[in-house]
């Protein structure tokens, strides 16, 4: 966008222009400032607490592998020997494979 067209449109919204200029032939910048003074001064970066909220339940947002039949086989497996479940229970599919993976991982920590 030529700097014309651009400082006009500036003009046209109401800011000002403080400054411009140039890195290289396709390098350019443009500094505006909204109308009007500023107020508070930012004196270091903010400070919050999060609060969990009665009631509130987490919600697990973790991204899914996808997992082949010889991987959910493996884990089943692993699940097994590590004693981490009934054994029927995790052959009949009472756990998903990322279930039974956070368990492994959680077992072997």
């Amino acid at each position: 966008m030529p700097k014309w067209k651009i400082t006009e449109l500036i003009d046209n919204i109401g800011f000002d222009l403080i400054t411009h200029g140039s890195a290289d032939r396709l390098t350019h910048w443009i500094e505006i400032k909204k109308p009007g003074e500023l107020t508070s001064i930012r004196a270091s970066q903010t400070l919050a607490t999060m609060h969990i909220r009665d009631g509130y339940i987490p919600v697990d947002t973790e991204v899914e592998k996808v997992y082949n039949k010889q991987q959910i086989s493996r884990l089943k497996q692993i699940a097994i020997q590590m004693n981490l479940g009934n054994p029927d229970d995790i052959m009949l599919d009472k756990y998903t494979p990322h279930q039974l993976n956070k368990m492994i991982e959680k077992a072997r920590n």
